[in-house]
């Protein structure tokens, strides 16, 4: 029997590609990454209003005003320098090109990088700033004609004038957004991740953002040394790997079956290839790297490749053993041996896969551990290529995900992660007024922290410990509030936490306050016309669909004043009964699919069901006015239509003939046809 499904899709908003980013990395649009004057006409035609600015962007520390001053007294400077020394001029001239424009020629940059890359044209600042110097004995000479002034009153004023006009200036509008005095994010992270680790543990770490700080910790102030950090990323390269087989500090030399030489500088990569043998044991298949001749091919250069007859693997380990250690279930224990499988996908176009160094170190370390000694891991989906089923094999600790023994299907350590992130987790100020969290990396790295709380405390609620769970909420709140980073999407998890354990009016506080922020946005983007208009369209099609989101939480909790809030927006509650017809028909279509399925077996049950289905969408679908809607139960009518008459149900034919509206559908599908 086919089977139909149907997609409801809310007619008007697509949010791919709509999605805002919130920092400044030289993306530029009219809302983020760009740059304002002050001077309020110039700012409009630029980039639209500048009134009624949603918080965050109203109150962010970089909106400084410098009034093009500096850029002025700089060209000044300029124009003074050429006609002056022509050939001096082009020195500096070339000083500043050569360390700004040219590198963005050279290295062909794209506009959008993961920060902002000021510090890679300092040089060109310093070229400008002494033409910004060379204004200042500009405007000197250009008011010599002013006689009735004196020489030293006039360069007195001059002087003056220029030290407020751009540097003060400079300082007033721009220290508390370069000012980094009470953050100590970077340390206290780190601190929080080598803490999540149990005694001797592997942490693998990634980017430099997620690994220099722990180095520093560790290196610097002695935290956690036992705690060996392994740069999955550096271990692309043959002398990081190298530096994994020698002890440092408290961290003894990581586990591997192959030598070092297996990672040596022209053995970039291995091959995988395909089998459909039983799976084998890791260290049982790198012995053979070691000893079989017929594990080495040549590439068109000559040079060697190690080839894995297999891809199909497992990890053996000792059940008594891990289970000593907690992290294996008592019960499952027996004489046999434990082991974990996993199958390395090969591309069905080609005959193997490869692996690059730091895939096969993986390999190697995961086999030759045994899980004997703890293996972290920040973010398990780039271990997925070696271990793609690494997902059901982890459970998260604090802020790490360990990798078990057995299938976990997610979840967390609660007892050690309620511990760690009620009594021992430092935040490094994030939580203090007068600190400057900049976009890029503190606020992004400071809002998943506080997902994270949310995500904990929904595994508690889900656990039936909902006091626990507000705990970690309010936590959440007290270490990275409102005030500092504004509740937004992102937080509509913690909300519904709160609401789910019973804590109805904090979570009513946090629902209000996001919807609050989202209207804002709406309010102000209303105000651009015209092309500036259509630049923010997606981002004001994103609000609404958030406030939807919003509101339909506050209908599914009772709360009146937040829905009726959400619905100050007059395509919200549109939107919303949009997607609540939507579910209904999905719920219809998972009902039809059942009777379509029953029919052969049971075709009485089927009849009445299908009956009950015309009358229901009949009474609670068709009344609508929204034509993707129509069009939708027009489909669901056309397959009962067709079920009917190819299995002769003559109570549904009857009704279906029997219904205007449901002919005039069909008909009109007919016609489309």
């Amino acid at each position: 029997m086919q089977v139909v499904k149907t997609i409801f899709n809310l007619n008007g908003i697509l949010l791919s590609g709509n999605e805002p980013t919130n920092v400044s990395n030289g993306k530029k649009d009219l809302l983020h990454g760009n740059w304002i004057t002050g001077i309020d006409f110039i700012d409009e035609m630029r980039l639209g209003p500048q009134d009624n600015l949603p918080v965050d962007l109203a109150n962010n520390a970089g909106k400084n005003k410098l009034f093009c001053l500096p850029l002025l007294l700089g060209l000044a400077g300029l124009i003074f320098h050429i006609r002056k020394s022509p050939k001096d001029s082009f020195i500096v001239f070339l000083l500043f090109f050569m360390t700004g424009l040219a590198i963005v020629l050279y290295l062909n940059q794209p506009p959008a990088q993961p920060r902002e890359r000021d510090y890679a044209y300092a040089g060109s600042f310093y070229a400008f700033a002494i033409w910004i110097g060379l204004g200042v004995y500009a405007l000197y000479e250009w008011t010599k004609k002013i006689k009735k002034i004196p020489d030293s009153v006039r360069a007195g004023i001059l002087g003056v004038i220029c030290l407020f006009a751009v540097p003060v200036l400079m300082a007033s509008e721009e220290w508390d957004d370069h000012d980094r005095s009470g953050r100590y994010m970077a340390r206290e992270y780190a601190r929080n991740y080598l803490e999540s680790c149990e005694k001797d543990a592997i942490l693998i770490t990634f980017g430099d953002n997620d690994t220099f700080p722990l180095w520093y910790a560790q290196e610097v102030e002695g935290i956690r040394t036992d705690v060996r950090v392994l740069n999955y990323t550096l271990s692309g390269m043959h002398w990081y790997i190298e530096q994994l087989y020698n002890k440092v500090y408290k961290s003894e030399k990581l586990p591997f079956t192959l030598d070092k030489k297996f990672y040596g500088m022209d053995l970039d990569v291995s091959l995988v290839t395909p089998s459909n043998e039983p799976y084998r044991e890791i260290t049982s298949v790198l012995e053979e790297l070691k000893t079989n001749p017929n594990t080495t091919t040549f590439d068109n250069n000559g040079d060697s490749i190690k080839v894995l007859p297999t891809n199909r693997f497992y990890i053996s380990f000792d059940k008594a053993k891990v289970a000593a250690q907690g992290i294996y279930p008592k019960e499952l224990v027996d004489s046999e041996e434990g082991r974990v499988e996993f199958e390395i996908n090969i591309p069905q176009e080609y005959r193997y896969e490869q692996l690059i160094r730091n895939e096969l170190m993986l390999l190697d370390i995961l086999g030759t551990n045994h899980f004997e000694r703890p293996i972290y891991v920040m973010n398990p989906r780039y271990l997925a290529k070696v271990f793609p089923n690494i997902q059901n094999y982890i459970r998260q600790e604090g802020i790490v995900y360990r990798i078990m023994p057995y299938p976990t299907g997610g979840g967390f350590d609660m007892d050690k992660t309620y511990k760690l992130f009620t009594e021992k987790f430092q935040w490094g100020g994030v939580n203090q007024e007068d600190v400057y969290l900049e976009e890029a990396v503190s606020v992004n790295n400071s809002k998943n922290m506080r997902g994270n709380f949310s995500i904990l405390a929904n595994y508690l609620v889900e656990n039936g410990q909902k006091q626990k769970a507000i705990n970690v909420l309010d936590k959440a709140v007290k270490e990275f509030p409102n005030s500092k980073l504004t509740f937004d999407r992102y937080d509509i998890a913690l909300a519904e936490v709160y609401l789910k354990a019973g804590e109805i009016k904090k979570g009513q506080e946090v629902l209000n306050k996001i919807i609050s922020y989202y209207i804002s946005y709406v309010n102000y983007l209303n105000q651009f016309k015209g092309k500036k208009a259509s630049c923010v369209e997606g981002e004001k099609q994103l609000s609404i669909y958030i406030l939807a989101e919003l509101g339909e939480v506050a209908e599914n909790y009772g709360l009146k004043t937040e829905l009726d809030l959400a619905k100050s927006i007059p395509q919200v509650a549109e939107i919303i009964s949009y997607r609540r017809v939507g579910g209904l028909l999905n719920s219809y279509v998972a009902r039809l699919n059942q009777a379509a399925g029953i029919l052969s077996s049971d075709r009485a049950r089927a009849e009445s069901e299908l009956l009950v289905l015309i009358e229901e969408l009949d009474k609670n679908v068709l009344s609508t006015n929204e034509q993707e809607v129509i069009n939708q139960t027009g489909r669901i009518f056309e397959f009962i239509n067709n079920v009917a008459n190819a299995n002769s149900l003559t109570k549904v034919q009857q009704v279906l003939l029997a219904n205007p509206k449901i002919q005039s559908l069909l008909n009109s599908l007919a016609t489309a046809q």
